[in-house]
């Protein structure tokens, strides 16, 4: 049994080319530590993928949050030329005053979805500068990936935990973004209710001048009747004189 565990975890005082044949560890763990490094590999690629796309939305929503701003602050400045009472005022002044607010948080909460970095591995230079170095090279192949496998382990964790972090800022972004998108919704409810009642007032006015104009027309064209009939009239006592 020592013989055994002597032969199986003997020093690595030998070049790495003559332990391949035995090897310093057994072959399930090498093959186990390979197996697990390419997968470790992997999965940090994959959180690493997550982040840019969680980076993508939030750069995507940040664009049209600005976009949003934009539009709701040349609004706010035109609202003074709008004709409408104080009171309808007042309301498009809270609702657009509301709208802003919401995108200004919003937007912050993209930014801090965008700040934290993901890792690919995280191997320190220090343990870098180690892999040139001769006794690193001479030790056995698997206690090197299995140092590689620790790097790529503490890497998906790191990058789990800035991916967890970044969805749920995103999460908030977009809740407060869809409360904007409520306020700007309820805005132009308001102005086109607004514009609605404008309208039917201004058409009462406008068919009582084109009746007026119509009555002016009729007693013209009587004027011009009654005329017609008078000379008519004037010429047949004329002609009975004669």
């Amino acid at each position: 049994m020592r013989s055994d565990t002597a032969s199986r975890y003997r020093s690595a005082d030998r070049p790495c080319w003559h332990s391949r044949k035995v090897g310093t560890y057994a072959d399930e763990v090498v093959a186990n530590v390979e197996f697990l490094e390419a997968r470790a590999r992997e999965l940090a690629d994959q959180e690493t993928d997550r982040a840019r796309g969680l980076d993508g939305k939030a750069t995507a929503l940040l664009a049209v949050i600005v976009a949003l701003i934009a539009a709701s602050a040349a609004f706010a400045a035109r609202m003074p030329d709008l004709a409408a009472g104080q009171d309808l005022r007042v309301l498009w002044a809270a609702e657009i005053g509301l709208a802003l607010l919401f995108l200004l948080a919003a937007g912050g909460f993209a930014v801090a979805a965008v700040v934290p970095r993901a890792a690919r591995t995280a191997i320190h230079i220090d343990e870098l500068l180690r892999w040139r170095t001769e006794v690193y090279l001479m030790q056995d192949p698997a206690l090197v990936k299995g140092s590689v496998l620790n790097a790529s382990v503490h890497s998906i964790g790191h990058s789990r935990t800035v991916n967890t972090r970044k969805a749920k800022r995103l999460t908030v972004a977009s809740m407060l973004f869809g409360a904007a998108l409520v306020s700007i919704v309820a805005l132009t409810i308001t102005l086109a209710a607004h514009d609605a009642t404008r309208e039917p007032a201004q058409h009462p006015t406008g068919d009582r001048t084109g009746t007026a104009a119509g009555k002016r027309h009729a007693v013209g064209r009587a004027h011009v009747s009654h005329a017609a009939d008078g000379s008519e009239a004037r010429r047949r006592t004329d002609g009975g004189h004669r």
